[in-house]
């Protein structure tokens, strides 16, 4: 399983395989299950366990991404909650690979990529926002690990594969969307990281 969300008194997941993407429903209570594959190329995959999100009422987003060879666009696939059908599907532009995905509380969609360039979008999927944040990769040995956004900041984790000779190995940038402000926090360690995670609270 790549995803799962409770919404509306069901459970909705994601499953995919090497040859296709599998949307389930599932009612907690009857225990009656849905299922449906997404109607996409073999190529596209969720990108992680937040690429399924509730949009509204009626409708499920997913964003997928070309997991293969990268030569097709990134997608959000819209999807019918009753029926699992696709009802629509918005295609980025070449380049923009969907890292990760956030709904506001006013109505606003963003997405952001993984060299950390942001995109929001209304509720009708029309672009009102291109932003970039301020990752400064210093070398090639820096990437995105992690990205969090509350309260209109975003609150990203650039993740370095080995500590520089002053012990650093990673660097948490907050970026205020409206303002444009960013500060960093270098992070320190005696030992080399395998995994890292990132949570931002109020």
């Amino acid at each position: 399983m790549r995803t799962a969300i409770f919404d509306d008194k069901k459970i909705y997941a994601i499953l995919n395989n090497d040859e296709n993407i599998i949307l389930s429903s599932l009612d907690p209570k009857s225990h009656k299950a849905k299922r449906k594959k997404l109607d996409v190329d073999s190529v596209f995959y969720p990108e992680n366990n937040e690429s399924l999100k509730s949009l509204n009422n009626k409708e499920l987003m997913v964003a997928v991404n070309d997991d293969v060879d990268s030569n097709k666009n990134s997608m959000l696939i819209i999807i019918d909650k009753k029926t699992l059908d696709t009802k629509r599907e918005i295609v980025m532009e070449k380049g923009f690979t969907i890292y990760k995905t956030h709904l506001d509380d006013k109505d606003k969609i963003m997405l952001i990529s993984h060299e950390g360039e942001v995109k929001m979008f209304n509720r009708d999927f029309k672009e009102i926002l291109t932003e970039k944040i301020p990752l400064k990769f210093k070398s090639d040995d820096e990437r995105l690990e992690e990205v969090k956004i509350l309260d209109g900041k975003i609150y990203a984790l650039v993740r370095m594969f080995d500590r520089d000779k002053d012990g650093v190995i990673g660097r948490i940038i907050e970026y205020d969307i409206e303002s444009k402000d960013s500060k960093e926090i270098s992070l320190k360690s005696d030992r080399d990281w395998e995994m890292t995670s990132l949570e931002v609270v109020k």
